[in-house]
């Protein structure tokens, strides 16, 4: 089983993404993360997000952030 043990993809909504474990690739070990963009590919279409805005959890290992603006590019391209 992968990292993502919840994936909430709402058009236009609020969606939340929930995934730890080894399987993730990166670690959330920044001073001050601020942001987090992801990539989701599901039949055939690209997906993207930058969560970031309120923040309201950044440690070591959790990043939590609310009411993100909806991004102007996909991030990482």
């Amino acid at each position: 089983m992968g990292p993502v043990k919840v994936a909430l993809l709402r058009a236009g909504r609020s969606s939340k993404i929930v995934a730890h474990g080894a399987g993730i690739g990166f670690t959330l070990d920044e001073p001050s993360q601020q942001s987090l963009g992801i990539v989701i590919t599901s039949g055939g279409r690209h997906y993207c997000a930058l969560f970031g805005g309120s923040i309201r959890a950044n440690q070591v290992g959790r990043f939590i952030a609310v009411r993100a603006p909806v991004p102007n590019t996909c991030p990482g391209g």
